[in-house]
């Protein structure tokens, strides 16, 4: 890639806090659940993963911040280590460190979760309501108890009506 495209980038990421407010803390977590759940789907997929997150804020049943909602979860007493497969996405908990390794394709999901964020919540909901989701390749035992909402790439989205 060349070093134009790279300052295109950066500059989106230092710029954009003044275009679209203080969201900054809040894009980063989306961005960051957005990356380690979907980051070799479509924008649609990287849409479905947005809408869950941002759901579970409006929710009662969650924790009322992005941040909140993409680290919830119980941790080691008297730190911030998570237990192990006990939160609710499993890449924050899942004894494997994450590590961001496509700085290109996180700068671009860093931008799409701030025009998310911008939005004010009035993005279109493609999930119709999802609070929860799983990778095709598993099958959860809560699923059976809620509403298949709609099947997005490797993910399938949930509601409890």
């Amino acid at each position: 890639m060349n070093i134009l495209k790279y300052l295109f980038i950066f500059l989106l990421f230092i710029v954009s806090p003044f275009v679209y407010g203080d969201i900054k803390e809040d894009a980063q977590c989306l961005a960051e659940n957005i990356y380690f759940e979907a980051r070799g789907e479509t924008t649609a997929g990287w849409l479905g993963i947005a809408a869950v997150t941002i759901n579970r804020v409006i929710s009662e049943k969650f924790p009322d911040s992005i941040c909140g909602v993409v680290y919830q979860g119980p941790t080691l007493e008297g730190s911030n280590v998570p237990l192990k497969n006990k939160c609710q996405f499993s890449w924050y908990c899942n004894g494997v460190e994450e590590h961001i390794e496509n700085l290109e394709l996180f700068f671009q999901i860093i931008y799409f979760s701030k025009l998310m964020l911008g939005s004010q919540g009035a993005m279109f909901d493609v999930t119709d309501g999802a609070t929860h989701y799983h990778n095709n390749s598993v099958r959860p035992y809560w699923a059976r108890d809620m509403t298949r909402t709609v099947r997005i790439n490797n993910h399938t989205f949930y509601r409890k009506d």
